[in-house]
């Protein structure tokens, strides 16, 4: 995504932001979102808010992915945006996983074919690969040095060009 789009995200979601927040204080709730992903913490089982919260976002012509609206309680694992985020901040082992293999993958192949085989440029690639390493390092530090180290270890250069119509192809 554009750097722009987080921007946008919160600028577009602004008026359910406030609906959420304003449910959310009223039952001593904590209330968090990162672009599309919501989470919504506290005590007790406030499953019968779904309603609610479901009405302030469709409120704003937005859809509600019913598939990935999950009432969990402190026994269960929770993870949002790629991190568990029960007691202690973590990375899923699932992401740590696949953004190794992207980095493994941009070393040994090189980042212009796996960025033209993804349809994207060599500089989103580089993007996407920072801000999930980024992102890890927010909360595991160790972990974030050794995937920047390998990240360092990417051939950046550019074997490819865009085409006046967002075509990518091989230069």
């Amino acid at each position: 995504g554009s750097p722009v789009s987080c921007l946008l995200a919160n600028l577009a979601f602004c008026q359910a932001d406030h609906r959420i927040r304003k449910i959310c204080r009223a039952r001593c709730l904590t209330y968090s979102r990162y672009v599309d992903d919501i989470a919504v913490s506290g005590a007790g089982n406030f499953s019968e808010l779904k309603g609610p919260f479901s009405q302030c976002i469709t409120a704003e012509g937005f859809e509600v992915a019913a598939n990935k609206v999950f009432f969990l309680d402190k026994s269960q694992r929770q993870v949002v945006t790629g991190l568990v985020v029960n007691d202690v901040l973590r990375p899923t082992a699932d992401f740590v996983r696949k953004l190794k293999q992207e980095i493994r993958d941009c070393i040994n192949a090189g980042a212009s074919r796996i960025a033209l085989g993804m349809g994207i440029t060599v500089a989103g690639l580089k993007a996407r690969l920072n801000g999930r390493v980024s992102h890890v390092r927010q909360c595991d530090r160790p972990l974030g040095a050794i995937l920047k180290k390998r990240l360092n270890g990417v051939d950046w250069s550019v074997a490819e060009k865009q085409l006046d119509d967002g075509t990518i192809v091989a230069a």
